[in-house]
C-alpha cells in the first residue's frame, strides 16, 4: 500500500472517531485507483532527467556533439538543443565514429503497461537520426536497438518544423520491463555524406 493510500486512510478513520454522524463514501482500493497514462522521462527542464538520471552526449572521434538545454522561441519551455558534427572518415575504425544524446533512468525502468515512446522534435540539417533504447541486456553491450527516427514521423522525416513522433514498443524488441536509457544517434549508414546540423527534443514520455 502507498504512503498516499495509507495518508487517506487514517484521516477517514481519524475524522470517524472525532465525528461519528458523518458519513464517508467509500474510498476505492489502491489497486482499482487508475494509474497515470503518461510517464514522463526527459522533459529537459532540468540538468537530470524527470526520473532523476543523467544525460549527456556520447561521441566517437572524430565526429563530436555538445547538448544544452534552454527556453524555446515561446520563453516559456526548456528544449534540448544537441549540435553535431559527423564525420564518415577517420578514427579508430576509419568510419568518422559516431556520436549522439542519451538519458539514463537511475534504476530498471518497467514501461511494460505502456504502448509507445513519444517526443517533439525538429532539426536543421541532415535527416538520418535514430531513436535507441536499451534494455538491461544491451546496457551490458554498451549498445542500443536502433530505430530509424523518420519512419515515425507524420511527414515521414524530421523537418525544421516541431512534430510528434510515436513509437510502439511493439516495433522495439527489447525487456520492456527493464529499462536503461534512451538515445538519439548519429551514425555512419544513415549519414552518408557525414555533415554537421542541430537537432531539437522535447517531452520524451511513455504513453498508453
Amino acid at each position: 500500500m502507498n504512503i498516499k493510500y495509507q495518508m487517506m486512510i487514517g484521516v477517514k478513520i481519524a475524522t470517524s472517531l472525532m465525528f461519528p454522524s458523518l458519513v464517508f463514501s467509500e474510498i476505492p482500493d489502491a489497486e482499482q485507483m487508475p494509474a497515470s497514462t503518461v510517464l514522463i522521462i526527459d522533459d529537459m527542464e532540468k540538468k537530470n532527467n524527470v526520473l532523476g538520471g543523467k544525460c549527456g552526449v556520447y561521441q566517437r572521434a572524430p565526429s563530436r556533439a555538445m547538448y544544452y538545454k534552454k527556453s524555446d522561441d515561446t520563453g516559456t519551455n526548456s528544449v534540448l538543443t544537441l549540435k553535431y558534427l559527423k564525420k564518415n572518415e577517420g578514427g579508430p575504425y576509419g568510419n568518422g565514429g559516431w556520436c549522439g544524446y542519451y538519458t539514463v533512468s537511475p534504476e530498471y525502468l518497467d514501461l511494460s503497461d505502456y504502448s509507445k515512446i513519444t517526443f517533439r522534435v525538429r532539426a536543421e540539417g541532415a535527416d538520418g537520426f535514430k531513436f535507441g533504447v536499451t534494455d538491461k541486456a544491451w546496457e551490458m553491450k554498451g549498445d542500443s536497438v536502433k530505430v530509424n527516427l523518420k519512419n515515425y514521423l507524420p511527414q515521414g522525416k524530421v523537418t525544421t518544423e516541431w512534430q510528434k513522433a510515436e513509437i510502439p514498443m511493439d516495433e522495439v524488441f527489447v525487456d520492456w520491463e527493464l529499462i536503461h536509457a534512451f538515445s538519439f544517434n548519429v551514425e555512419g549508414e544513415s549519414f552518408i555524406e557525414g555533415g554537421k546540423g542541430t537537432i531539437y527534443i522535447d517531452d520524451i514520455k511513455a504513453e498508453k
